[in-house]
């Protein structure tokens, strides 16, 4: 880019052929080569700082992701529908394990969950995560005999996600 600011962002045939020069590229190459730099110029912050009222500095997002490429989101939704596929392959009570040892709920996958008794600053209910279960935990839960079980049931289910997931690619 330095090199065609010399030239005053000029976009002439010859203009191009000078810079290709110095680049030691080809015209075409060259080409790409600035396409890329002017779209990187045209980058948009993602993020915006403000003062509110109080005073205090803040960033919030100025624009959402809110994509309508249909590829990216063809893909998107291939990826999840194909992981899905892939967590149903161990049993029902493997999954179960699986959700406590890693510390996600298991009826709507979050890793938090939101307490309304304990409220933050603003007063709104906070978030905390869901705390892994300990192998003894699980199998006193599960009714095994020990945490040995628990663990080779939990290794196992995670060994049938990683072949199902494996399988998909």
């Amino acid at each position: 880019m330095a090199i065609w600011y010399k030239y005053e962002r000029d976009y002439s045939d010859e203009t191009l052929i000078k810079v290709a020069g110095e680049l030691e590229e080809t015209v075409e190459n060259a080409k790409e080569i600035l396409l890329g730099g002017l779209l990187n110029e045209n980058r948009v912050d993602l993020y915006r700082q403000y003062t509110d009222d109080d005073g205090e500095e803040c960033t919030e997002e100025a624009h959402s992701d809110g994509t309508s490429d249909t590829y990216t989101l063809f893909m998107k939704n291939e990826l999840y529908t194909r992981l899905w596929e892939a967590y149903e392959k161990p049993e029902y009570t493997e999954r179960k394990m699986l959700s406590q040892r890693l510390g996600y709920c298991f009826e709507c996958h979050s890793v938090f969950y939101i307490v309304h008794n304990d409220l933050d600053e603003y007063g709104e209910p906070k978030k905390k995560p869901i705390k892994k279960m300990m192998y003894t935990d699980i199998a006193t839960d599960h009714e095994y005999s020990s945490a040995n079980t628990a663990h080779n049931k939990c290794e196992k289910a995670l060994e049938k996600l990683r072949k199902a997931i494996n399988d998909l690619i």
